[in-house]
């Protein structure tokens, strides 16, 4: 419940501010990508889709047994992208996470014994990217949407040792971002909502390379 209640309260607050974006004057803007610009992100996000489900579907878990979470981080990514039209980009992620549960069962349908788990998650991803509204432009603001698909590595720690993993060590994961921004030029933050193992709310930063043989036109 606090989860969702979190998330309500993001999408709420992105939706008003999106519109008043929307409203804002159309100016053309030296931070939309051309074909060839790279961007490099180092972002930060919360609520990973394994944080928030895989655990709650893991090792025993039913009404009488399940998962107390004890310690966890955010989704640390590296991120980047080349754009290979003015409007799509293709690129690779890879970011970790770390969460620490106690497994307690007071039931009777299974004989699992209660144990500690730490798992240190590791996600390799390709990703695609999308501007929306290409030929909409408000100053130094790029709304976009993007999707990856990889693989999650978990190594994990048990206390004492079980004889099987509490998660699947090797397993696909993907990230569904359609409401995105980014302010900035050739240097700025981003903001994205969405949900997969990069979290449900991503904060970051980004560099924007742009090829050396293209002319730069500066606006005053």
């Amino acid at each position: 419940m606090k989860i969702r209640n979190h998330a309500t309260f993001i999408f709420t607050r992105f939706n008003f501010f999106f519109l008043l974006f929307l409203l804002a004057a159309h100016i053309k803007s030296a931070a939309q990508p051309e074909r060839g610009d790279k961007e490099l992100m180092v972002s930060y996000g919360f609520y990973s889709g394994t944080e928030m489900i895989g655990m709650n579907n893991a090792y025993g878990a039913y009404s009488e047994a399940g998962y107390v979470q004890t310690a966890h981080s955010g989704n640390l990514f590296i991120t980047y992208r080349n754009f290979i039209t003015d409007n799509f980009a293709v690129g690779f992620t890879a970011g970790t996470q770390f969460l620490a549960y106690q497994y307690v069962n007071n039931g009777s349908n299974y004989s699992y014994e209660n144990f500690s788990t730490k798992a240190y998650i590791t996600t390799l991803a390709l990703e695609c990217k999308r501007i929306w509204m290409a030929h909409i432009y408000i100053k130094n603001f790029q709304f976009y949407g993007f999707m990856g698909l990889g693989v999650r590595l978990l190594s994990e720690k048990q206390s004492p040792v079980q004889p099987r993993h509490t998660i699947s060590p090797v397993h696909f994961n993907s990230q569904w971002s359609p409401l995105c921004v980014r302010y900035g030029d050739k240097f700025g933050g981003l903001a994205e909502f969405g949900f997969g193992y990069k979290g449900l709310l991503n904060l970051g930063l980004y560099y924007k390379f742009i090829p050396a043989d293209r002319p730069i036109n500066i606006e005053l």
